[in-house]
Protein backbone atom coordinates (compact mmCIF):
# COMPACT_ATOMS: atom_id res chain seq x y z
CA UNK A 1 0.00 0.00 0.00
CA UNK A 2 1.84 2.87 -1.03
CA UNK A 3 -1.16 5.40 0.13
CA UNK A 4 -0.78 7.73 3.73
CA UNK A 5 -4.29 8.69 3.06
CA UNK A 6 -5.37 4.98 2.90
CA UNK A 7 -4.04 3.59 5.67
CA UNK A 8 -4.85 6.32 7.73
CA UNK A 9 -8.30 5.92 7.06
CA UNK A 10 -8.33 2.12 7.32
CA UNK A 11 -6.80 2.67 10.73
CA UNK A 12 -9.09 5.71 11.82
CA UNK A 13 -12.18 5.43 10.18
CA UNK A 14 -12.53 1.50 9.76
CA UNK A 15 -10.71 -0.33 12.80
CA UNK A 16 -7.94 -1.86 11.22
CA UNK A 17 -5.36 -2.29 13.69
CA UNK A 18 -2.51 -5.06 12.00
CA UNK A 19 -0.35 -2.87 9.36
CA UNK A 20 1.83 -5.28 7.13
CA UNK A 21 4.42 -3.85 5.20
CA UNK A 22 8.36 -5.11 4.32
CA UNK A 23 11.91 -3.65 3.16
CA UNK A 24 10.87 -4.76 -0.17
CA UNK A 25 7.59 -2.91 -0.51
CA UNK A 26 9.28 0.61 -0.03
CA UNK A 27 6.87 2.14 1.64
CA UNK A 28 7.63 1.60 5.11
CA UNK A 29 8.44 5.37 5.30
CA UNK A 30 5.08 6.37 4.01
CA UNK A 31 3.34 3.48 7.03
CA UNK A 32 5.85 5.67 9.49
CA UNK A 33 4.38 8.95 8.02
CA UNK A 34 0.48 7.51 8.06
CA UNK A 35 1.67 6.21 11.96
CA UNK A 36 2.78 9.63 13.09
CA UNK A 37 -0.56 11.38 11.70
CA UNK A 38 -2.62 8.47 13.59
CA UNK A 39 -0.76 8.66 17.14
CA UNK A 40 -0.68 12.28 17.05
CA UNK A 41 -4.83 12.60 16.37
CA UNK A 42 -6.07 13.53 19.80
CA UNK A 43 -9.80 12.93 18.10
CA UNK A 44 -9.08 9.35 17.46
CA UNK A 45 -7.34 9.01 20.38
CA UNK A 46 -5.30 5.32 18.97
CA UNK A 47 -1.80 4.40 20.73
CA UNK A 48 0.86 2.90 19.76
CA UNK A 49 0.32 -0.37 21.54
CA UNK A 50 -3.38 -1.25 19.98
CA UNK A 51 -1.23 -1.22 16.16
CA UNK A 52 0.38 -4.44 15.53
CA UNK A 53 3.29 -3.73 13.00
CA UNK A 54 4.81 -5.89 10.32
CA UNK A 55 7.59 -5.53 8.54
CA UNK A 56 10.54 -7.88 7.27
CA UNK A 57 13.80 -8.63 6.20
CA UNK A 58 15.07 -9.03 2.80
CA UNK A 59 18.06 -12.17 2.04
CA UNK A 60 19.97 -8.78 0.75
CA UNK A 61 20.15 -7.96 3.95
CA UNK A 62 20.77 -10.76 6.07
CA UNK A 63 24.05 -9.95 6.39
CA UNK A 64 23.75 -6.92 8.59
CA UNK A 65 20.31 -7.35 10.18
CA UNK A 66 21.07 -4.81 13.01
CA UNK A 67 21.56 -2.20 10.10
CA UNK A 68 18.26 -3.46 8.38
CA UNK A 69 15.79 -3.41 11.33
CA UNK A 70 17.51 -0.06 12.32
CA UNK A 71 16.60 1.14 9.02
CA UNK A 72 12.89 -0.17 9.10
CA UNK A 73 12.52 1.21 12.93
CA UNK A 74 13.85 4.61 11.37
CA UNK A 75 11.68 5.01 8.27
CA UNK A 76 8.61 3.76 10.67
CA UNK A 77 9.47 6.24 12.82
CA UNK A 78 8.81 3.78 16.31
CA UNK A 79 10.70 2.54 18.85
CA UNK A 80 9.90 -1.16 18.46
CA UNK A 81 8.31 -3.47 15.52
CA UNK A 82 5.95 -5.95 16.65
CA UNK A 83 6.39 -8.87 14.62
CA UNK A 84 9.67 -8.94 12.70
CA UNK A 85 9.82 -11.35 9.45
CA UNK A 86 12.57 -13.17 7.19
CA UNK A 87 10.48 -12.57 4.00
CA UNK A 88 11.94 -15.48 1.77
CA UNK A 89 14.13 -18.32 3.16
CA UNK A 90 16.25 -17.73 0.03
CA UNK A 91 20.07 -16.61 -0.47
CA UNK A 92 20.46 -17.09 -4.38
CA UNK A 93 21.29 -13.50 -5.55
CA UNK A 94 25.34 -13.64 -4.28
CA UNK A 95 26.19 -17.17 -3.05
CA UNK A 96 29.68 -15.07 -1.24
CA UNK A 97 27.06 -13.66 1.29
CA UNK A 98 24.82 -16.80 2.20
CA UNK A 99 23.91 -16.85 6.35
CA UNK A 100 23.11 -19.64 7.67
CA UNK A 101 19.41 -19.56 8.58
CA UNK A 102 20.16 -20.78 12.54
CA UNK A 103 22.55 -18.34 12.59
CA UNK A 104 20.52 -15.32 11.23
CA UNK A 105 17.61 -16.16 13.35
CA UNK A 106 20.20 -16.16 16.74
CA UNK A 107 20.79 -12.26 15.43
CA UNK A 108 16.93 -11.44 15.21
CA UNK A 109 16.49 -13.17 18.78
CA UNK A 110 19.14 -11.07 19.96
CA UNK A 111 16.45 -7.74 18.65
CA UNK A 112 13.25 -9.09 21.22
CA UNK A 113 15.90 -9.37 23.75
CA UNK A 114 16.64 -5.66 23.48
CA UNK A 115 13.25 -4.30 22.81
CA UNK A 116 14.26 -3.80 19.00
CA UNK A 117 11.35 -6.04 17.92
CA UNK A 118 8.23 -7.62 20.33
CA UNK A 119 7.86 -10.97 18.36
CA UNK A 120 9.57 -13.10 15.20
CA UNK A 121 7.63 -14.63 12.47
CA UNK A 122 8.61 -16.06 9.05
CA UNK A 123 7.52 -16.02 5.51
CA UNK A 124 7.49 -18.25 2.63
CA UNK A 125 8.96 -21.15 5.13
CA UNK A 126 7.55 -24.61 4.14
CA UNK A 127 7.12 -27.16 5.95
CA UNK A 128 10.16 -28.79 6.92
CA UNK A 129 11.92 -25.77 7.37
CA UNK A 130 10.10 -24.80 10.07
CA UNK A 131 10.28 -27.70 11.54
CA UNK A 132 13.93 -27.30 11.28
CA UNK A 133 13.88 -23.73 12.69
CA UNK A 134 11.77 -25.30 15.99
CA UNK A 135 14.77 -27.38 16.86
CA UNK A 136 17.10 -24.46 17.46
CA UNK A 137 14.59 -21.37 18.31
CA UNK A 138 14.64 -19.63 21.38
CA UNK A 139 12.07 -17.48 20.65
CA UNK A 140 9.56 -19.45 18.21
CA UNK A 141 8.10 -17.63 15.22
CA UNK A 142 5.00 -16.38 16.06
CA UNK A 143 3.62 -16.58 12.66
CA UNK A 144 4.17 -18.15 9.20
CA UNK A 145 3.44 -15.78 6.15
CA UNK A 146 2.64 -17.61 2.96
CA UNK A 147 -0.07 -18.10 0.11
CA UNK A 148 -3.17 -19.38 1.00
CA UNK A 149 -5.91 -19.28 -1.43
CA UNK A 150 -8.62 -22.15 -2.59
CA UNK A 151 -5.91 -22.91 -5.45
CA UNK A 152 -3.08 -23.27 -2.88
CA UNK A 153 -4.49 -24.41 -0.16
CA UNK A 154 -1.23 -25.98 1.67
CA UNK A 155 -3.46 -28.00 4.06
CA UNK A 156 -0.78 -29.94 5.48
CA UNK A 157 1.56 -26.84 6.36
CA UNK A 158 -1.53 -24.94 7.63
CA UNK A 159 -2.23 -28.32 10.00
CA UNK A 160 1.57 -28.57 11.27
CA UNK A 161 1.38 -24.86 12.22
CA UNK A 162 -1.71 -24.38 13.80
CA UNK A 163 -0.20 -27.71 15.62
CA UNK A 164 2.83 -26.09 17.00
CA UNK A 165 0.55 -23.08 18.09
CA UNK A 166 2.22 -20.72 15.03
CA UNK A 167 -0.16 -19.00 12.91
CA UNK A 168 -0.88 -19.47 9.18
CA UNK A 169 -0.96 -15.55 7.59
CA UNK A 170 -2.82 -16.00 3.95
CA UNK A 171 -1.02 -13.48 1.59
CA UNK A 172 -3.04 -13.41 -1.79
CA UNK A 173 -6.06 -15.20 0.16
CA UNK A 174 -8.43 -14.24 -3.12
CA UNK A 175 -5.87 -15.19 -5.88
CA UNK A 176 -4.75 -11.79 -6.83
CA UNK A 177 -7.37 -10.69 -8.90
CA UNK A 178 -7.16 -6.92 -8.01
CA UNK A 179 -5.55 -6.05 -11.16
CA UNK A 180 -9.02 -7.24 -13.12
CA UNK A 181 -11.98 -4.69 -12.76
CA UNK A 182 -14.03 -7.56 -14.25
CA UNK A 183 -14.07 -11.26 -13.54
CA UNK A 184 -11.33 -13.08 -16.07
CA UNK A 185 -9.95 -10.02 -16.80
CA UNK A 186 -6.38 -10.58 -15.72
CA UNK A 187 -3.64 -9.09 -18.19
CA UNK A 188 -2.40 -11.76 -20.63
CA UNK A 189 1.22 -11.10 -19.78
CA UNK A 190 1.16 -11.54 -16.08
CA UNK A 191 2.10 -15.12 -14.86
CA UNK A 192 -0.52 -15.43 -12.50
CA UNK A 193 -3.30 -15.21 -14.89
CA UNK A 194 -3.24 -19.65 -14.54
CA UNK A 195 -4.65 -18.83 -10.97
CA UNK A 196 -8.78 -19.05 -11.76
CA UNK A 197 -11.02 -15.86 -10.85
CA UNK A 198 -12.85 -16.74 -7.87
CA UNK A 199 -16.08 -14.78 -9.24
CA UNK A 200 -16.40 -16.88 -12.15
CA UNK A 201 -16.84 -20.40 -9.93
CA UNK A 202 -20.26 -20.85 -10.04
CA UNK A 203 -20.49 -22.67 -6.73
CA UNK A 204 -18.74 -19.83 -4.89
CA UNK A 205 -21.33 -17.52 -6.86
CA UNK A 206 -23.69 -19.70 -5.39
CA UNK A 207 -22.67 -19.18 -2.02
CA UNK A 208 -22.03 -15.65 -1.97
CA UNK A 209 -25.91 -15.33 -2.92
CA UNK A 210 -26.69 -17.83 -0.11
CA UNK A 211 -24.51 -15.41 2.03
CA UNK A 212 -25.21 -12.26 1.27
CA UNK A 213 -21.96 -12.04 1.17
CA UNK A 214 -19.27 -11.46 -2.01
CA UNK A 215 -17.19 -14.01 -3.65
CA UNK A 216 -13.99 -12.68 -1.84
CA UNK A 217 -15.74 -12.36 1.69
CA UNK A 218 -16.58 -16.19 1.35
CA UNK A 219 -13.04 -17.00 0.30
CA UNK A 220 -11.66 -14.73 3.17
CA UNK A 221 -14.19 -16.34 5.75
CA UNK A 222 -12.79 -19.92 4.49
CA UNK A 223 -9.29 -18.80 5.49
CA UNK A 224 -10.27 -17.67 8.53
CA UNK A 225 -12.34 -20.93 9.47
CA UNK A 226 -9.53 -23.14 9.25
CA UNK A 227 -7.76 -21.04 11.27
CA UNK A 228 -5.96 -18.62 9.63
CA UNK A 229 -4.68 -14.91 9.54
CA UNK A 230 -5.90 -13.08 6.40
CA UNK A 231 -3.70 -10.02 4.84
CA UNK A 232 -5.84 -9.14 1.44
CA UNK A 233 -4.11 -6.32 -0.47
CA UNK A 234 -6.48 -3.23 -0.93
CA UNK A 235 -5.97 1.14 -0.67
CA UNK A 236 -9.68 0.82 -1.55
CA UNK A 237 -12.10 2.28 1.46
CA UNK A 238 -14.87 0.27 -0.25
CA UNK A 239 -12.90 -3.27 -0.35
CA UNK A 240 -10.71 -2.47 3.26
CA UNK A 241 -14.20 -1.81 4.81
CA UNK A 242 -15.56 -5.22 2.56
CA UNK A 243 -12.90 -7.24 3.20
CA UNK A 244 -13.34 -6.80 7.73
CA UNK A 245 -17.06 -8.21 6.98
CA UNK A 246 -16.50 -11.70 7.15
CA UNK A 247 -16.89 -12.57 11.14
CA UNK A 248 -20.61 -12.59 11.11
CA UNK A 249 -21.23 -16.01 9.19
CA UNK A 250 -20.02 -19.52 9.27
CA UNK A 251 -19.71 -21.19 6.18
CA UNK A 252 -21.57 -24.56 6.46
CA UNK A 253 -18.60 -28.02 6.10
CA UNK A 254 -20.34 -28.90 2.22
CA UNK A 255 -18.93 -25.32 1.33
CA UNK A 256 -15.61 -25.67 3.55
CA UNK A 257 -15.07 -28.92 1.33
CA UNK A 258 -15.13 -27.76 -1.76
CA UNK A 259 -13.59 -24.43 -1.22
CA UNK A 260 -10.93 -26.83 -0.10
CA UNK A 261 -11.06 -29.16 -2.78
CA UNK A 262 -10.12 -26.35 -5.68
CA UNK A 263 -6.84 -27.06 -4.52
CA UNK A 264 -4.18 -27.03 -7.72
CA UNK A 265 -1.20 -26.23 -6.17
CA UNK A 266 -1.11 -22.91 -8.18
CA UNK A 267 1.79 -19.96 -7.02
CA UNK A 268 1.37 -16.70 -7.71
CA UNK A 269 4.65 -16.34 -5.65
CA UNK A 270 7.73 -18.46 -6.97
CA UNK A 271 9.60 -18.59 -9.70
CA UNK A 272 11.02 -15.06 -9.55
CA UNK A 273 14.08 -13.78 -10.91
CA UNK A 274 15.66 -13.60 -7.51
CA UNK A 275 14.86 -17.39 -7.17
CA UNK A 276 17.07 -17.71 -10.00
CA UNK A 277 13.86 -19.27 -11.69
CA UNK A 278 13.64 -21.58 -9.48
CA UNK A 279 10.75 -23.17 -7.43
CA UNK A 280 12.15 -23.17 -4.49
CA UNK A 281 8.61 -25.64 -2.58
CA UNK A 282 9.15 -28.33 -4.93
Amino acid sequence: MNSKDAVVNAVKNLGYRHIDTAWLYQNEQIIGEALHEILNDESCKISREEICLVTKIWPTQFQDPESAVKESLKKLGVDYIDVYLIHWPTQFADPSTRVPLHVLWKTLESFVDQGLVRSLGISNFNLQLTADLLTYAKHKPVCNQVELHPYCNQSQLVKFLLDNQIVPVAYCPLGRPSIAAEPGQQEVSLKYTKVPDLRQDPKIISMATKYNKSEFQVALRWNTQRGCGVIPKSASSDHQKENLEINDFILEEEDMIYLSSLNQNLRICNNFEFLKGYDIFA
